[in-house]
Formats: C-alpha cells, structure tokens, sequence
C-alpha cells in the first residue's frame, strides 16, 4: 500500500508542479465519480478491468507541443476467481472532452505504458498504473488546450485474451498550465 501511495504523491506532485490538478480521493486512489465496465465479444473476457482514478492536464504555455496532454490512469485488474492465466492488453484509450448536451464530444486517442496488465497468474488482483506515452495523443479535439478548466471522461477499451473489455471513468477536471 505505502508503494501504491508513494507512486499516487509522484503523480500529483507532478502535475501540480507543472500547474496542472491532481484529483486524489482521502484513501489516495483518485478522484472522479468512478467508472463503469462492460464486456463485449461471443463471450465475456476472463477478467473485466476496473478504472480506479484519473488525470488529465494540458502544457498550453505560451508555445506548446501539437500533443500538449498529459494524462494517467489506475486499473484493478482482479484474476481471483480465475483458473487460468490471463492478461488484459489495452487496444485504445482516449479522452472525451465534454462539451454540453446535444453535442459530440471531442476526443484525443493517446498510447499508454504500460500496454497492458502482463500475466496474471490465478488468485492474484493488482492495481496498475498506466501513463500517456509523450506525444502519443490525436484527435477530433483540434486543440486540447482549447478545453481547459473543462470536463472528461477516460474511455478505454482492452483485449483480454481474445475478448473485448470496455471501462470508462468520470467526469473529472481537466486543467491546465499557461
């Protein structure tokens, strides 16, 4: 636990330095209002995913990088009940930029490291972070900084042996640094 709140300090000591907000809940797992999971496939994967927390921030100083995003996320992946090995590949990740009702919402699709949970043996359940990989990110929202003080929701789709799992989470802040 003390590794998992060290890591969780790490990122929102990042984020905050760079002037973005980092969402932490009082047990230090994140912020949001949680996630939804759902399977999809001829049938339903070995293990479904759980998002635990998120963030999001944009680099938009004066000059920034065509992918000025940063962005994390913590998964459960729980193979307790499993009676083989598994693993849960993650086949997209992306957020949604939420713009009001009746509208559609803005995306930015973005590579993660780790890709996905490695093997996990029958019994165990970890919680795994996962990191924007620098530079990574496109989308439909031309302009991410354009969304800032905004807010989204991480959506996430893996391939569990074969099988599609599908897990989202929020709404939560997306800020920036100018």
């Amino acid at each position: 636990m003390w590794l998992r709140m060290a890591y969780v300090g790490l990122l929102a000591g990042g984020v905050a330095a760079c002037g973005g907000k980092a969402v932490i809940d009082a047990d230090g797992t994140g912020g949001g209002s949680g996630g939804t999971t759902g399977t999809t496939s001829s049938g339903p994967p070995a293990i479904a995913p759980q998002i635990v927390s998120a963030w999001a921030g944009g680099n938009c100083m004066p000059v920034y990088p065509d992918d000025p995003v940063s962005a994390g996320f913590e998964v459960a992946y729980d193979n307790s009940a499993g009676a083989s090995v598994v693993s849960a590949t993650i086949a997209s990740a992306r957020l949604a930029f939420q713009c009001g009702a009746g509208c559609t919402p803005p995306l930015w699709a973005f590579l993660v490291t780790p890709e996905g949970s490695g093997a996990l043996a029958p019994g165990v359940s970890v919680v795994l972070g996962h990191t924007k990989t620098a530079g990574s990110g496109s989308g439909s929202a031309a302009n991410p900084c354009n969304y800032c003080g905004s807010d989204l929701v991480l959506e996430v789709v893996w391939d569990v042996d074969g099988a599609t799992a599908e897990a989202s989470f929020g709404p939560f802040g997306y800020s920036c640094a100018f």
